[in-house]
């Protein structure tokens, strides 16, 4: 993040980093962003500020604040119900979604349309929680990882996505970072909408005591 004195949190400068990259992803050029800052630097404060200046009507925008010693289950639990949430909470976005991905199928191999089906039924058959906000749900069997990326690209292929993942650093796995290289990849192979950002501290003496596996 900019280092140039100012007296707000949310530095234009950072803003407008951060809009360049959406505006690139958007036109197909895919972008994934480290944004750092220490612990109470304003990385929320300058990501909503982010969202409040660009248009997101017709946006994906995931949101995922990852919990402190997830292993790598728990957090590939939390990533797709987090997703079928955010699908879920626009009934006509879910739908198209839902005939997006089936129009997708004849196109894919065996595997990846076995993965569409199953993230087909799960968003139709998941059921919220009115007091917990928890989502009822089911993920694939069959490397549920990769199928996220799969799936995830397949959609901001069609529709732009902003993802953004809050402290990334305290998932006790490597898996996140293997799903944010891996979509990465797969969104650039695709010219997918999409644009990643995950909240990251400098790395430090400190940061590598607390959370033992730094992004």
């Amino acid at each position: 993040m900019s280092e140039e004195a100012t007296p707000y949190v949310a530095r234009e400068s950072d803003i407008d980093a951060l809009k360049a990259l959406w505006e690139g992803a958007v036109a197909g050029t895919p972008a994934t962003m480290r944004l750092q800052a220490p612990f109470g630097g304003g990385r929320r404060a300058v990501f909503n500020a982010f969202l409040r200046s660009i248009e997101t009507d017709d946006v994906i925008v995931w949101r995922v604040n990852c919990v402190d010693q997830e292993n790598g289950l728990q957090w590939l639990v939390r990533m797709y119900g987090s997703l079928v949430a955010t699908l879920s909470s626009d009934v006509l976005r879910k739908g198209k979604i839902e005939m997006m991905l089936n129009a997708m199928l004849p196109s894919q191999p065996k595997r990846v349309q076995t993965w569409y089906q199953q993230f087909i039924a799960g968003l139709k058959e998941a059921k919220t929680d009115a007091s917990s906000g928890q989502v009822e749900l089911r993920i694939p069997q069959d490397n549920p990882l990769i199928g996220l990326v799969e799936i995830t690209s397949a959609i901001a292929s069609k529709m732009p996505m902003i993802l953004e993942i809050q402290n990334p650093y305290a998932v006790n796995s490597a898996a996140l970072a293997l799903f944010a290289e891996a979509l990465h990849v797969e969104a650039k192979e695709r010219g997918a909408k999409l644009f990643t950002v995950l909240h990251d501290e400098p790395e430090s003496d400190m940061v590598k005591a607390v959370h033992p596996m730094p992004l």
